[in-house]
């Protein structure tokens, strides 16, 4: 059975970094519908309005600094590796676990991603080299 990592971070203020999230979803629930295919955001773009560069977004508004990525685990590794450097002076603590993925039947198990970007690599080569991951 396929893993997902799950990054967990403790001692933010939930209450603000949904509300920023919020706000994100009523952009994409607000955004005109287009006629030739509507089952499709109308916005969707992988370089600015994708789920990815959404959530990117999302933490960099909260306060986070230097998270990029647009490819999901770009931005995984990216958000446990910045975060990690920020953890003391926001006074925050991270886990990073592992759990089962969950099976529906609509719906293939996902593919871990390969990092794309090469300043990723070299993140997720040191965070091997402290043991977070």
């Amino acid at each position: 059975m396929r893993t997902i990592h799950v990054l967990r971070i403790t001692g933010i203020d939930t209450q603000r970094l949904s509300s920023i999230l919020d706000e994100e979803l009523d952009i994409i629930h607000n955004t005109p519908v287009n006629p030739k295919k509507p089952e499709k955001y109308a916005d969707f773009s992988i370089y600015k309005r994708s789920c990815s560069t959404i959530i990117r977004d999302g933490l960099l508004k909260y306060g986070f600094k230097k998270i990029d990525g647009i490819l999901p685990r770009d931005l995984f590794v990216s958000t446990i590796f910045n975060v990690y450097k920020q953890k003391r002076n926001m006074d925050i603590d991270l886990e990073l676990y592992t759990m089962p993925q969950l099976k529906v039947p609509e719906a293939p198990y996902s593919v871990m991603t390969p990092l794309m970007n090469i300043k990723h690599r070299l993140q997720l080569k040191e965070l091997n080299k402290i043991g977070l991951v």
